[in-house]
């Protein structure tokens, strides 16, 4: 008898069915499809929609059950229209807590570590008061109704927005769609790179896709 021919018939089922069989992935999974070769066309998709919205608005992925933010503004002194979180794969959590007048900007000395309390360096510079409120509305009404799937990968940097008790986020996302415009204001608030003309500019290209 020759054994091979059946067990190249058995084995030649189990790829088809590990193949073919469909992979669910739970609407609230972190890792769009299971793992971070996830399919382009629906990363791309998904990032062009918006935010994502927060399973858990004070995630605890690191030391001391603690979320990031907590340490960042601890020592902050504002009444916060909001905060954005930045935490990169292999670069210190940074962060930026926006009141009326003035961005607190926050960030880890130091690459987090379990075992002791970070220490926090940080800064404060004013802000245009009309520009801070422009810049809180936006974010409100993409923290509110963000809707988009999760998607994340190896590497790369999160982005969490903050406002009144909402919270939602991205990952690494493309600079033309809302969520990629939405992290150049962060980026241009917290490294004070543009001019506040600029900035406007942003915000209503933000609006307009909003509005798409």
């Amino acid at each position: 008898m020759n054994f091979h021919r059946p067990l190249a018939i058995a084995t030649a089922v189990i790829v088809a069915i590990l193949i073919f069989t469909p992979h669910f992935v739970p609407r609230n999974s972190t890792i769009t499809q299971g793992n971070p070769l996830a399919d382009k066309h629906l990363s791309e998709r998904v990032n062009d929609v918006g935010l994502t919205p927060c399973d858990d608005p004070y995630p605890t992925n690191f030391q001391n059950d603690r979320n990031p933010k907590d340490y960042l503004f601890k020592d902050s002194p504002l009444d916060s229209l909001f905060y954005v979180v930045e935490i990169p794969s292999f670069s210190p959590p940074s962060g930026i807590s926006v009141s009326s007048t003035q961005i607190f900007s926050a960030t880890y000395a130091d690459m987090p570590n379990e075992h002791e309390l970070p220490r926090i360096t940080h800064k404060s510079t004013e802000i245009d008061q009309k520009l801070a409120f422009k810049s809180e509305d936006v974010i409100r009404r993409e923290t509110i109704y963000a809707s988009s799937l999760p998607t994340l990968g190896m590497d790369g940097t999160q982005y969490f927005f903050y406002h009144h008790g909402k919270c939602a986020y991205t990952w690494s996302p493309k600079w033309s769609s809302r969520a990629g415009k939405l992290t150049m204001l962060y980026v241009d608030l917290a490294k004070g790179s543009r001019n506040d003309s600029a900035i406007y500019k942003l915000i209503q290209e933000i609006e307009a896709l909003e509005t798409r």
